[in-house]
Formats: structure tokens, C-alpha cells, sequence
């Protein structure tokens, strides 16, 4: 996966040409950096919603789980279950956290009207990562 590339947006189910998107991918519901990273999300999609950015947050955790976490966090963006693995795996974005098993890698992208990637960030400190997405998705290019 890499800038220019289309990223498969129909596998999240939201249309094209409705604007761009932030779809961010994180490893578990309800644990501490994924609830962190959703909550700092959640307190900036005013900002993203009125530079007319889509956010969407993906992992494997089954449906059930996703809706608890977003019910549990207050969530006002969709959460998409990839259970199975089935996105993240065809992306390369599954990693082994050893003890954990599999998961999401804590990965950003930033997609344009198109589905076509703009932006690709891997996550090393989350409200600085939450704060950049927002910076460079709502900044015109």
C-alpha cells in the first residue's frame, strides 16, 4: 500500500466521490492506546467534518465488539469490523503482537474523493498522529 494507490473502499462500505476519507486501522477495541486514539479522533472530527472529511476506524474485532467499543466511547463515526482479516491482510497491514496473536497495524490513511491514497502514516505517538491526520486532511492541496 502506498500514496497513489486505490485503496479497496468498498470493502468498508462507503461510496466514492462523497469527499475524502481518514481511514484509520487500530489493533483492538477497549484496549488503552486504541481507546486513547479513539477518543483523540472523536474530539477532532468537528474539525475533520468541516473540512467535508469522512472518518472511518477499521479492525478485526468482530461487529459486536466495535459497536460496544463505539457505544463505550462515545463514537460519532463508524467503526468497520474487518473480522477475518480479510482488508487488513490485503493491505499488509496484519501484525503479530506475540502473546496478543494477530491484529491491525496502527496505521492511518488519508484517501481522496476517488479512494485513491494521499496520505500513509504509520503511528508512533497517538494524540501528535491524531493532530498531524487532522492538520494535512483538512489543509487544501
Amino acid at each position: 500500500m502506498r500514496v497513489g494507490d486505490r485503496f479497496p473502499i468498498e470493502a468498508l462500505r462507503l461510496g466514492t466521490g462523497d469527499g475524502p476519507v481518514v481511514v484509520y486501522f487500530y489493533p483492538r477495541a477497549g484496549t488503552e492506546g486504541c481507546t486513547l486514539e479513539a477518543n483523540e479522533f472523536n474530539r477532532s472530527l468537528p474539525r475533520l467534518v468541516e473540512g467535508g472529511v469522512r472518518l472511518v476506524g477499521v479492525s478485526i474485532d468482530p461487529e459486536e465488539a466495535n459497536a460496544q467499543f463505539a457505544a463505550d466511547c462515545e463514537l460519532d463515526f463508524p467503526l468497520v469490523s474487518d473480522e477475518g482479516g480479510e482488508l487488513t491482510s490485503q493491505l499488509g497491514l496484519m501484525t503479530n503482537y506475540g502473546e496478543y496473536g494477530d491484529m491491525a497495524a496502527r496505521v492511518t490513511v488519508l484517501l481522496d474523493e476517488n479512494g485513491v491514497i494521499q496520505e500513509l502514516w504509520s503511528v508512533d505517538d497517538i494524540r501528535s498522529h491524531v493532530q498531524e491526520v487532522v492538520e494535512r486532511s483538512t489543509t487544501p492541496t
